[in-house]
C-alpha cells in the first residue's frame, strides 16, 4: 500500500508540473489567466504588461519580416519563371534549326548517293543544350531582409514591368 501511495505522489507532481508547464505555453495572450486574484496596479503585474508587449511587438515585427522575405521570394520566383521561359524557347529554336540542318543532311546525303559520290561532311549534331535554371528556394530567403527596389536598383523594376508586375511607386500614384 504504501508503495502505491509513493507512485501516486509521484505521478501527481509529474501531472501537476505537465499541467503548468502547458499552461504557460498557453498564456500568450492571456495576462490574467491562471485563476489566481491578482493586484492590477502592482509591479509584477506591470512587468507582466511590458513583457506582453514587447512580445507583441516583436511577433508582429517577425510577421512584417516574414512577409518581405515572402514578397521577396515571389518576385525571384516571377524572375526565374521569365528566365526559365527564355531558356526553354531558345532550346526550341535550337530543336528547330538543328531539324532544318538534318533535313538538308539528308537530302544532301541522298542526291549524293544518285550521282555516286561521297557526302561532304558528317551528320549534323544539336550538342548540349543548356539545362534549367534551378529554381530558388524559400529557405534561401528565411534570413534575408525584405528587398527594398531602391537597393536592387532599376533592373528590379524593369524585370517586374516585363513580367507584368506594378511596381509600390506605380500603385501608389494609382491610389492617388
Amino acid at each position: 500500500m504504501e508503495l502505491q501511495n509513493a507512485y501516486a505522489a509521484r505521478v501527481k507532481g509529474q501531472l501537476a508540473a505537465e499541467v503548468q508547464k502547458k499552461g504557460r505555453k498557453g498564456q500568450k495572450g492571456r495576462l490574467v489567466g491562471d485563476g489566481m486574484p491578482i493586484l492590477l496596479a502592482g509591479p509584477e503585474f506591470e512587468k507582466r504588461i511590458h513583457e506582453y508587449e514587447a512580445g507583441v511587438a516583436k511577433e508582429a515585427q517577425k510577421k512584417r519580416e516574414k512577409a518581405g522575405q515572402r514578397k521577396a521570394y515571389e518576385a525571384a520566383v516571377k524572375v526565374w519563371k521569365v528566365q526559365e521561359a527564355v531558356r526553354k524557347e531558345e532550346n526550341q529554336e535550337k530543336c528547330a534549326a538543328h531539324k532544318i540542318a538534318l533535313t538538308a543532311y539528308a537530302n544532301e546525303r541522298t542526291t549524293a548517293k544518285i550521282e555516286g559520290r561521297n557526302v561532304q561532311g558528317s551528320r549534323r549534331t544539336l550538342g548540349k543544350l543548356p539545362g534549367p535554371i534551378r529554381k530558388p528556394a524559400l529557405k534561401n530567403f528565411q534570413n534575408v531582409a525584405a528587398i527594398d527596389q531602391e537597393e536592387a536598383g532599376e533592373d528590379f523594376g524593369a524585370i517586374l514591368e516585363a513580367i507584368g508586375e506594378e511596381t509600390e511607386e506605380e500603385e501608389e500614384e494609382e491610389d492617388d
